[in-house]
């Protein structure tokens, strides 16, 4: 298989005699005896249906449809929030396109006419029980190499009907190596039942969003098909990142269509994307009273006494710092950063640019003890060797799990909330990366001088804030674009970034975005065309707005307006370790907003006049 940019269109014969196409599949396989045996595997499964036919085909002709994929089939690289791997073309339109390609791909053209032929279409409904199966050809080849992966997703789009994999990849591949086919169950809190009526009567709908891991796990093992139903909100799986260094994992996916689209089509996992609420706690409001400020109290009664300040009841606004936000800020930030030319210049390039990267923010001293205690607590989860860490990793203490997979996955520090909890809190280890950054979320991120800060750099109000302590483990976490992020005012991103990019080579790779861990803006109107590369073979090319690489003690600073979403690129195994973050968000506001509300509210009084 040729992996370069270049899009291929490869052609097929007209098929071959039936008899000849019946040896290709695995004896035995249609027989009655195997129909049962299937379709008890399947209904049995967890965590949900799902079987693998082993072995699917005759070794011999298997061997030769995988020998004529990598020799004669060319792929392209792909990648969004929700994948990176590469694809060919999609092989059921190439039969009357390429007659000279199509005589290099006998064995694979044969092996396609089989699935899609009545007998095992047949087959696949009965062991299924997904009802009638229509002729409709469906089906691509993919090759994962080294750090290729592919998100939560549940695979509803159109009239898919059954979900399909061939795996063509090396014999004897291990676990190491990555690849699984991973199946999650839903959140008991958020599996919702209901009658519907199908093809086949009334039919008992179980939906709902995935859990933050799977539950189940498949080896892409030479010669196996998996297969499962499309169920809408509920057949969520995903392909584990790909290790192996000498062998890419390849296989054929596909789909087998039924007469109309699946009922429950509402739940279905791109649809939540469009219509997801924000799941994230709300904003906090900024009030002049200071009820979200965590400093001192003396910090605190020194905003009223500040003669710049012009602190509004519903938020912060000011147009310089008093010597006692300096003082205060000198504790954490690099005083290069609190000079008034260079907070001049920082904010020229946030005007300019909606968006400024403040390396080496906090100061030395500060930034050390995290990067420490960060190393320290990678090096004893294992996140520092090449290797598939276990889904537990590092939730322990105050560190939980969020999810739900197809939207996020990563760790978040989480404070207590009652006092028996709060004792716990006062016993964890004080020297512990969570707590550290725990500390300075709240003693920089929600204190007065900082918003302060802000408000100057910026040049706008800032009104709400909400802020997390997060860890994204290398070979595990990530977040998705999605519809939820989307919010009715412009909000500012302050996210303070700790990687292991100690030295050239590890810096290198953050940079490269080959570790992935990077944080991409991309617009809403666009986002369509990328959710969708995950079941169609559509291009999202100039879809980013903004892509901002990971950076130890990197404070990033950007605007983002209500048209605006954004992810953490999946961070991989081969990273040199997690990214830490303190994520903050501010509602901002300028004086031209609000001149444009009152203009609209007056607009609409007028149109209501006769």
């Amino acid at each position: 298989m040729m992996m370069d940019e270049k899009r291929a269109k490869v052609d097929a014969g007209d098929g071959s005699d039936p008899k000849e196409q019946k040896e290709l599949l695995s004896e035995g396989l249609l027989t009655k005896e195997s129909r049962e045996k299937y379709r008890n595997a399947y209904v049995t499964s967890k965590p949900y249906p799902h079987c693998i036919f082993d072995p699917i085909c005759s070794p011999e002709e298997f061997a030769q449809v995988r020998d004529e994929i990598v020799q004669n089939l060319e792929t392209k690289y792909k990648e969004t929030d929700l994948f990176k791997l590469y694809q060919t073309t999609d092989l059921a339109n190439i039969d009357n396109t390429q007659p000279e390609l199509a005589a290099k791909l006998p064995t694979l053209l044969r092996l396609r006419d089989r699935l899609y032929s009545k007998e095992f279409r047949s087959f696949i409904s009965e062991v299924t029980g997904c009802g009638e199966l229509t002729e409709r050809v469906d089906m691509a080849a993919s090759a994962y190499t080294h750090g290729s992966h592919l998100l939560c997703h549940d695979d509803v789009i159109g009239t898919r009907a059954v979900s399909f994999i061939l795996y063509f990849s090396k014999e004897g591949w291990t676990a190491e190596e990555g690849g699984a086919l991973e199946l999650y169950p839903l959140d008991p809190t958020s599996v919702v039942k209901r009658e519907a009526q199908g093809d086949e009567g009334a039919e008992m709908l179980v939906q709902g969003v995935p859990t933050a891991h799977p539950t189940a796990r498949h080896l892409p093992l030479f010669n196996t098909m998996g297969v499962f139903r499309v169920m809408p909100g509920r057949s969520y799986h995903s392909v584990q990142e790909v290790l192996s260094d000498g062998s890419p994992r390849l296989s054929i996916q596909g789909w087998f269509h039924g007469p109309r689209e699946p009922i429950g089509n509402d739940m279905a996992s791109l649809n939540q994307l469009k219509t997801a609420q924000e799941r994230e706690q709300p904003f906090e409001p900024i009030h002049a009273d200071n009820s979200t400020d965590n400093t001192s109290k003396d910090s605190s009664k020194d905003s009223s006494k500040d003669s710049s300040s012009s602190v509004k009841p519903d938020g912060v606004e000011v147009d310089s710092l008093s010597d006692e936000d300096l003082a205060f800020l000198q504790q954490y930030v690099n005083p290069v950063y609190l000079k008034a030319d260079a907070i001049a210049a920082i904010g020229k390039e946030f005007e300019n640019s909606s968006s400024v990267q403040l390396q080496r923010f906090l100061k030395e001293d500060v930034a050390a003890r995290v990067t420490a205690e960060c190393l320290e607590a990678d090096t004893k989860d294992g996140l520092l060797d090449e290797r598939l860490p276990r889904d537990d990793t590092g939730i322990e203490g105050n560190w939980q799990v969020v999810g739900p997979a197809h939207m996020q996955r990563f760790l978040q520090y989480t404070r207590a909330s009652n006092a028996a909890d709060k004792e716990a809190d006062k016993q964890e280890d004080t020297a512990s990366p969570g707590a550290t950054l725990a500390r300075l979320e709240t003693a920089v991120f929600r204190s007065r001088p900082f918003l302060r800060y802000l408000s100057v750099v910026t040049g706008g109000r800032l009104t709400g804030l909400k802020t997390a302590t997060r860890r994204f483990r290398s070979g595990l976490d990530y977040t998705v674009a999605h519809h939820g992020q989307l919010q009715a005012e412009a909000e500012l991103d302050a996210t303070l970034c700790f990687v292991d990019d100690s030295d050239e080579l590890k810096g290198a790779q953050w940079t490269s975005g080959d570790a992935g861990g990077f944080e991409c803006y991309l617009a809403a109107e666009n986002e369509d065309n990328v959710a969708a590369e995950v079941y169609c073979d559509d291009d999202a090319a100039g879809n980013d707005l903004l892509s901002v690489q990971p950076s130890s003690n990197t404070l990033s600073l950007v605007y983002r307006d209500p048209g605006t979403m954004r992810f953490i690129k999946y961070v991989s195994a081969a990273s040199s370790g997690s990214r830490w973050d303190i994520s903050s968000t501010y509602q901002l506001h300028y004086d031209d907003d609000d001149v444009d509300e009152d203009e609209d509210e007056e607009d609409d009084e007028g149109d209501g006049e006769e």
